[in-house]
């Protein structure tokens, strides 16, 4: 038997046994469809509090981008107040329509461009179609498995290449649980350009999707940018948009997922991207959180 001390002194040797972090551990406050800007700053004032440095929002409901594009430098003022960087955003977009290729085009770059003045790195891109803007199925519309998957790639292919150039912004698939229930992780990255279009691993979603996190970050470690952290109970039942579902997201810790196996492999594989915490219609970080990330799995926000 151990007694404390050397407990402690033991944990203390695993974790400095650990490769060196090279990747930004951050939080990206989930706003929902309600977000206002006023509530985002002051999720940004929690995240300065418990050490944060690196933030993510969707920007599509919360249109920072929109309010801030004529003022980049106000907006990078008042992050660089709370110390923080605003790292990337995701979007949802019919990239998957033809007849609206330029303005999804240029709608990302609008975005791609305001990242780029702020100092951001990436876009995630929520797999999205007019006809079906969520997936929240498991199956797709025929017309999207017959040819939905050739125009979204000829969409992010020709977007991909011009933000790598014009901004240096690199734009990935982010595919929530109803997407990867419906099968679209394969076919997009397989008929997408890997120097243009790349990978994002909501670990949460990939696990409430059937897949194995895991599995898939190895799959497309060569691609991948960044994951969002968030955990999976499949045993409970939570309620979105007006109707009960099995499965819930959790707090880090809590449900199915294997973060000190993932984080073991991102930091084996020398990953030197994102990894940022996120839970559903949660836009403050927790202290328990905190605890988690730096106690139990070891890392350095």
């Amino acid at each position: 038997m151990l007694n404390r001390r050397q407990c402690v002194a033991a944990l203390a040797a695993g974790l400095s046994a650990q490769p060196p972090q090279k990747f930004v551990v951050g939080f990206a406050p989930e706003m929902g469809g309600e977000g206002t800007e006023p509530r985002w700053w002051r999720a940004c004032d929690e995240c300065r509090r418990l050490g944060f440095r690196f933030v993510e929002t969707n920007n599509t409901p919360l249109k920072l981008v929109e309010i801030y594009e004529s003022k980049p430098a106000l907006f990078k003022e008042r992050m660089a107040q709370r110390n923080l960087t605003m790292a990337g955003f995701a979007l949802a977009t019919p990239m998957i329509e033809p007849a609206r290729r330029r303005e999804v085009i240029e709608g990302n770059l609008r975005v791609a461009r305001f990242l780029k003045a702020i100092g951001g790195s990436y876009i995630t891109h929520l797999f999205a179609s007019e006809s079906n803007p969520t997936v929240v199925g498991q199956k797709l519309p025929k017309n999207i498995i017959r040819e939905g998957f050739k125009h979204f790639a000829a969409t992010a292919n020709q977007l991909g290449k011009r933000m790598l150039e014009e901004t240096g912004i690199r734009i990935a698939l982010h595919a929530e649980k109803g997407a990867v229930r419906a099968g679209v992780c394969d076919p997009i990255m397989d008929a997408t350009d890997p120097r243009y279009f790349h990978f994002w691993a909501d670990i949460g979603h990939l696990a409430g999707g059937g897949v194995d996190p895991l599995a898939l970050l190895r799959k497309y470690r060569s691609r991948l940018i960044g994951t969002h952290l968030k955990d999976w109970d499949p045993n409970l039942e939570t309620e979105f948009g007006g109707k009960r579902e099995k499965g819930s997201f959790v707090m880090l810790g809590k449900g199915v997922v294997d973060f000190p196996g993932i984080i073991a492999y991102l930091l084996s594989t020398g990953f030197d991207g994102f990894n940022m915490v996120e839970l559903r219609a949660q836009p403050d970080p927790t202290e328990e959180m905190k605890d988690y990330l730096t106690r139990r799995l070891g890392l350095r926000l």
